[in-house]
């Protein structure tokens, strides 16, 4: 299986293929086949969009989460420090 493409890359092929399937409409549908594989393409850069979409979404929900227990231990060596002004090593 090949890698998709960069998102950057997908967003003019979609634009080219609404385009395509857009004027192939307006058209009168001259031919149904070549307006078929246009809508086919055009799916495949949708559903690929939306899964690069969730894909970061989901990672910034994982930083997102890291950068909170990052916070949550510096807090705690924080309050340890405050305790310790004698700068105690940590348990």
């Amino acid at each position: 299986m090949t890698a998709p493409p960069d998102l950057a890359a997908r967003w003019p092929a979609f634009l080219g293929h609404a385009l395509t399937v857009g004027t192939l409409a307006l058209g009168g549908l001259s031919s149904f086949h070549a307006i078929r594989s246009d809508v086919v393409e055009l799916r495949a850069l949708i559903t690929a969009l939306v899964q690069t979409e969730a894909d970061h979404t989901r990672r910034g929900e994982v930083d997102l989460r890291q950068l909170r227990e990052e916070i949550r231990d510096l807090r705690s060596e924080l309050r340890h420090f405050n305790r310790n002004p004698a700068k105690e090593p940590l348990p």
